[in-house]
């Protein structure tokens, strides 16, 4: 392939937007999830795993789930793909954006500024539900939800035993299986 022209479009660009995808950090060992032999989905339904529904039924499944990926991420490091965008953004400050599907932070971690992660990252947790007034926003706490909690104290005061208060403000309780009419 002749990168000339791709060389000379990149010298006269003022602003350049890097769409990245599964296949920049498929090489730093980061699964992909559309692979048939090797993709996450490949053993998984999306929706079983990753959706708030799925959250909401199953939550200690759906926790380990993440919590493995998080871990299996925690041992890459970036690539040389990943490396060289930084170094570009680096030499030509301000002048070119990444916009990424991947939520494994390692653009971040190769030293890319201002990464518009679509789907997120992976490491930050995020509220459900907005948290109630008694709960401080505080850093994610070690261990997983339950699937049927014991009441909650919240700011001292007993809560109403769904443990959506402070701990696991997001948890709901499983929906009762519809009852058959007669």
């Amino acid at each position: 392939m002749n990168a000339q022209p791709v060389q000379g479009w990149v010298r006269a660009a003022r602003r350049i937007v890097l769409l990245s995808g599964a296949g920049m950090s498929a090489e730093s060992g980061v699964p992909t999830f559309r692979d048939a032999q090797t993709g996450l989905w490949a053993n998984f339904r999306p929706e079983e795993l990753a959706t708030e529904d799925a959250f909401r039924a199953r939550p200690q499944m759906v926790w380990d789930w993440y919590a493995l990926r998080r871990e299996m991420i925690a041992r890459v490091e970036p690539n040389a793909g990943h490396r060289a965008v930084a170094a570009f953004q680096q030499r030509h400050p301000g002048r070119l954006t990444v916009v990424t599907q991947n939520v494994d932070g390692l653009h971040q971690r190769a030293g890319s500024p201002g990464v518009l992660a679509l789907h997120g990252n992976i490491a930050e947790d995020r509220w459900l539900d907005a948290p109630r007034a008694c709960c401080n926003a505080q850093p994610p706490v070690a261990g997983r939800p339950r699937a049927a909690a014991p009441a909650a104290t919240c700011a001292g005061r007993r809560s109403s035993g769904s443990a959506r208060c402070c701990r696991w403000p997001n948890w709901r309780p499983p929906k009762p299986p519809p009852r058959n009419a007669s």
